[in-house]
């Protein structure tokens, strides 16, 4: 066994153990005398040894680059420095077009870049711990991201060491998600509207009806009809929005066709009825669709939660219990001053670096990314938790589209093999981001100039 493979061996036995975090590997390295920015190579196979031990996955589609890490090049002209990745063969300044020249600077600022990466040949798949989840979903994920080189990585693997150490995540995920679409008419007359309304609530079992026969394609079915009215200048408006439940897939292209067909037979009912509409269509606007509104129905409702005697949190706070509950006040009243209905902090980078990972929704929409935190007190323990009120998922291929061979990897490896699981498991990741990053700033480790960046 030559030397690198024996310190791959090394330091992968090392993390089985619990000697070594994963995200040290780089770190160990260099305090045994490998030069940078050697180190980064064997780091990375050892954390690749690791993941596949703990997962009994192989790695398959994603490979681990000769040299995974950021190199840093200047520009001689106005000297920005550019961060490119180690394969890059186009050296030249995006501003200028001027040739990059080595970046001579210190090289140790680089190393929390890559603390985490994991294998890659189009992304970054980093590595970024494990979580114990319990509740609805019980088990234990090894969590690969997209995250992409960086701190928010080594921050999100620390966040999951401390959600375990404290019992894990308690996960609720609501068993079926929901999908929406919304035929609108508009008529010159509210007395005209009225009767559409009742002639469409008559006939309704035979309207949803063939809804449902187009949503049996992805065992989803209509579970509410929704009525709504609204009007401007001469024209009367007329909302009715079928919200369809769906077990496992997304079921947003199989509704947006059954309601088109719908809407045609609705047309058909109506004309016979002898009522007149100006305009019949498919009214985007009302059923939520991409935008982010608390008032949006299509998606899964999923939360986790840890929970922390108050003597335990303030020993690792060396604060005062309510000194933390006061920060996430502050912050929540931040954002409400800038307009916006939910408390966020970086679970929307962690949100789509799981989606983009896993490829099981390549056009991720931004209410994905809403998210709600909460603090409280319950009984002498500290209660912190986020709540996720749209989420997206469906990871089976299906009609809706295949998930490509990286993403099915990464989703064998996580230990996913459902959309209740990939729930639990986002939600999980999100408060464990969410988590160490208001205690890190709480206990003043971030954001400062005397705090390492390498931890």
């Amino acid at each position: 066994m030559n030397d690198t493979s024996r310190l791959i061996s090394e330091l992968s036995e090392s993390m089985k153990r619990g000697d070594l975090p994963p995200w040290r590997a780089e770190s160990k390295l260099l305090d045994q005398g490998v030069k940078s920015p050697d180190h980064f190579f064997p780091a990375a196979l050892a954390r690749k040894a690791y993941v596949e031990d703990i997962s009994g996955e192989a790695f398959s589609h994603l490979q681990v680059l000769e040299k995974p890490y950021i190199q840093p090049w200047q520009c001689p002209k106005d000297g920005i420095i550019h961060n490119l990745e180690a394969q890059e063969k186009d050296l030249t300044c995006t501003v200028c077009k001027s040739a990059l020249t080595s970046y001579k600077g210190p090289l140790a600022g680089y190393a929390p870049l890559v603390a985490s990466y994991v294998a890659g040949l189009e992304d970054y798949i980093s590595y970024c711990g494990q979580i114990t989840v319990r509740g609805a979903i019980d088990r234990s994920f090894v969590n690969l991201t997209a995250m992409g080189p960086g701190m928010s990585a080594i921050g999100l693997a620390r966040g999951c060491f401390l959600v375990n150490r404290f019992g894990g995540a308690e996960v609720h995920v609501e068993p079926l998600a929901r999908t929406a679409r919304c035929m609108g008419y508009i008529f010159a007359k509210p007395e005209t509207r009225d009767r559409a309304r009742e002639v469409i609530e008559a006939n309704l079992e035979r309207i949803t009806a063939a809804v449902n026969e187009r949503l049996a394609k992805v065992g989803a079915k209509v579970g509410q009809v929704e009525f709504g009215t609204d009007n401007f200048g001469p024209d009367y408006f007329l909302y009715v929005c079928f919200y369809g439940d769906v077990p496992e897939y997304r079921a947003h292209g199989e509704i947006s066709w059954a309601v088109g067909e719908a809407r045609e037979i609705t047309d058909f009912i109506l004309n016979e009825a002898r009522v007149e509409f100006n305009l019949s269509v498919i009214a985007q606007g009302y059923d939520g669709d991409f935008k982010p509104s608390p008032s949006n129905k299509r998606g899964r409702r999923v939360s986790a939660q840890v929970r922390i005697p108050v003597k335990t949190m303030e020993e690792f706070l060396e604060k005062p219990v309510d000194r933390f509950l006061a920060f996430i006040e502050m912050d929540r009243r931040g954002v409400e001053k800038l307009g916006w209905f939910f408390y966020t902090g970086m679970g929307a980078e962690i949100i789509s670096g799981l989606y983009k990972a896993t490829r099981i929704n390549p056009r991720m929409p931004l209410t994905t990314c809403l998210e709600r935190i909460y603090a409280f007190m319950d009984r002498g323990d500290l209660v912190y938790g986020v709540e996720l009120p749209s989420v997206e998922a469906g990871v089976w291929s299906s009609i809706e589209g295949a998930v490509p061979p990286t993403g099915r990897e990464v989703m064998r490896i996580m230990g996913i093999t459902n959309t209740r699981e990939f729930c639990a498991n986002l939600a999980a990741q999100v408060l464990a981001g969410e988590f160490n990053l208001a205690c890190e700033i709480v206990r003043g480790k971030l954001y400062s100039r005397e705090v390492s960046r390498l931890y």
